[in-house]
């Protein structure tokens, strides 16, 4: 098992590290990865209209050794937990990101914080490196993985490898709850499938069904996580689109800025 974990802002940084740290325990024996995907130039910089001139490159790669400094001394806090050192890597960090993830079963990222390149990381994981990844909040809830949220809309070859990939997670819970979400006055249908597979695990599961009442489905699925108590949401990207409308579209990104519990992604 290797777990890629990506340092990217320091509001984050401490929940990625305890979420990394966690990992590795459920997990058993694992190899870890801790980088800093570091920009060459000013993600903020507009090249059709600025010129980027001496002073502002060397005020730029001042604010980043500063940055580096500071990961890297919440990380060597972490030493003692069996994590590595931190690595910083030069590049474009949608690419970097993608690059070290082709080697990783698992990535940790910290959620976007409203800044372009945190968004293009975190898509370049999940739409073209196609690897689960946990999204973490500022705060890490107590416990995690103890009580499983899993959504669910009908059968889907992403939301089954999103199960797949809790393994050691699953096995350690002590509740797994399914989320339905009801377009209709009516039910939908209980989610046979993926309740017979977490049967064969002896992991039972409950079903929860709510309405969606007009809501969006990435603010209702995470209210919904939080009313039953979850400390993971579990959910596949059932197309390109519509997890992409999840979450870079309109008011949901404030969502993801101030959520409070990790989200698991598959694609």
């Amino acid at each position: 098992m290797r777990i890629l974990a990506m340092l990217t802002h320091p509001l984050t940084a401490s929940s990625v590290l305890a979420a990394t740290s966690c990992l590795a325990a459920r997990f058993g024996p694992v190899e870890i990865d801790l980088i800093y995907p570091r920009p060459d130039t000013d993600p903020d910089l507009m090249p059709t209209e600025d010129v980027y001139t001496d002073v502002q490159r060397q005020g730029f790669e001042a604010s980043q050794d500063l940055l580096v400094q500071h990961l890297s001394q919440e990380a060597a806090n972490w030493a003692g937990a069996g994590l590595p050192g931190l690595r910083q890597i030069r590049g474009k960090p949608a690419a970097i990101a993608q690059t070290a993830a082709a080697e990783a079963n698992f990535v940790v990222l910290g959620a976007p914080h409203g800044d372009f390149e945190a968004n293009t990381i975190l898509d370049a994981l999940l739409f073209r490196a196609n690897t689960p990844v946990l999204l973490v909040p500022r705060t890490m809830p107590r416990s995690f993985g103890q009580h499983i949220a899993i959504a669910w809309q009908g059968e889907c070859a992403a939301t089954e490898r999103a199960v797949d990939s809790l393994d050691g997670l699953l096995r350690g819970a002590k509740r797994t709850i399914i989320l339905v979400g009801d377009h209709k006055a009516s039910s939908s249908p209980p989610p046979e499938v993926l309740l017979r597979r977490l049967d064969e695990a002896d992991k039972r599961a409950t079903v929860h069904h709510f309405p969606l009442d007009g809501r969006h489905i990435g603010e209702a699925l995470l209210s919904e996580a939080r009313q039953v108590k979850a400390d993971l949401l579990v959910m596949g990207a059932f197309s390109h689109g519509r997890l992409r409308e999840f979450i870079f579209g309109g008011a949901t990104i404030e969502i993801l800025r101030d959520f409070d519990l990790p989200v698991l992604m598959h694609h």
